[in-house]
């Protein structure tokens, strides 16, 4: 197949379009030299649009090709060596000429070319960014980058610790942490953990929701053994999720072991008798069935049981390791419920928990619990922002033993 007319300029909205326009004006047997998008329109900036720019010839078999640099200059400069044409996915003959790819073709290489576009963008903004950190700071900034704190924040950091800290001390690593811990520290607020009157007669009634599958039943077990063991209350479960059984099992087998009352739970009736069951305790856990934070009927359905229990304090259990879009969907969907504290699980899993300090930057819920393990009581602590900001530089594995006592 050889290219015989003079080449053509198309634009059309999209690539869909354009091919159409060459098919309908130079037949199916049309040579696709160019693809590219481009900026059209609009003034100074304002109003342009992406369009989509072919460059095509027409075929004719039974004619040799004809192509002046003249005509080649006419359809900006179009020109492709061999290796230019593989690599637009563009099949090329021993002779020479082309044969128009697949649509398919032309749309993937079009995406590589935006995706290699984006990567270079970041690589050089973060190399940029890099190369202006001087080198006894630059450890800490990537420090911050790989455990998912973002980029403006991070700069940010380092041009806090630039500003606040004499060159001179620049090396000393210690100097530094501290800083960086007090500058992440005081973005946070204090931690709000569950507090229970010391007046007699007072039941506080606690509720954990949450997605299924966050840890909601063992957190449940390692507050209900806190306030039980260590800070001598009354505690009493009720469990509404009646959907699992190993999820009753669990807790029966957690109140069993902590020697307090347990209720289970089936309908929305039957919670206002079963919390008359546990008036004489001083906190009782609510302990529900996981929802899909995308479930709107499920959501709906267990606000019915929530607004008879009417808890003092509805806390979210989130899992950590979770992207950040999924995070702020999360609290949006389950803020319908009334929640207005959030325990963050699973920390011991995260790569990175970066992401969830920018959430608690972000949202109006305040923070009360962090959970670091399985281990119950032992892995659930408040939420402290020296804490989590050692542990956004330190990583949550590290023990906290090693933790100087000035930060915890």
């Amino acid at each position: 197949m050889k290219v015989t007319s003079q080449p053509r300029i198309y634009l059309a909205d999209s690539m869909a379009e354009a091919l159409a326009q060459v098919k309908r004006e130079l037949g199916r047997d049309a040579v696709i030299l160019r693809t590219r998008t481009i900026r059209d329109g609009g003034l100074w900036g304002v109003g342009t649009r992406n369009r989509v720019e072919i460059t095509a010839a027409g075929n004719n078999s039974s004619l040799q090709t004809r192509q002046t640099p003249d005509s080649i200059r006419q359809a900006r400069d179009v020109h492709f060596s061999k290796a230019a044409l593989d690599a637009k996915g563009v099949a090329v003959s021993a002779a020479g000429t082309a044969q128009a790819p697949s649509l398919d073709v032309v749309v993937r290489q079009e995406l590589q070319d935006i995706r290699s576009l984006l990567l270079n963008l970041v690589h050089r903004r973060r190399g940029e960014t890099e190369s202006s950190t001087p080198a006894a700071l630059r450890p800490f900034y990537q420090r911050l980058i790989e455990n998912d704190v973002a980029e403006e924040l991070a700069d940010r950091l380092i041009e806090d610790v630039r500003r606040s800290v004499p060159e001179s001390q620049w090396n000393d690593a210690s100097r530094i942490q501290d800083c960086l811990v007090q500058r992440l520290a005081a973005k946070l607020s204090p931690a709000y953990p569950i507090c229970l009157s010391d007046r007699a007669g007072q039941c506080k009634v606690v509720a954990l929701v949450g997605p299924t599958g966050v840890g909601k039943t063992t957190t449940a077990a390692k507050l209900a053994a806190h306030f039980s063991l260590h800070e001598k209350k009354r505690v009493g479960l009720i469990t509404i999720d009646t959907y699992r059984m190993a999820a009753v099992e669990q807790i029966r087998t957690y109140a069993r072991i902590l020697r307090i009352p347990l209720e289970v739970v089936m309908t929305p009736d039957d919670l206002k008798p079963a919390l008359d069951r546990l008036q004489n305790c001083d906190l009782v856990i609510v302990d529900t069935v996981g929802r899909s934070q995308m479930d709107d009927s499920r959501l709906m359905e267990m606000k019915r049981f929530l607004d008879v229990v009417r808890p003092d304090e509805t806390h979210l259990v989130l899992p950590a390791q979770s992207a950040q879009a999924v995070l702020f969907k999360t609290v949006e969907q389950f803020s319908k419920l009334g929640v207005n504290r959030i325990i963050f699980s699973k920390l011991d899993e995260a790569v990175g928990i970066g992401t969830m300090f920018h959430v608690l930057q972000r949202v109006a819920v305040k923070l009360s619990y962090v959970t670091t393990g399985q281990n119950v009581p032992d892995d659930i602590e408040p939420g402290d922002g020296r804490q989590i900001a050692r542990w956004i530089l330190d990583g949550v594995r590290k023990s906290t033993a090693e933790v100087p006592e000035s930060v915890r």
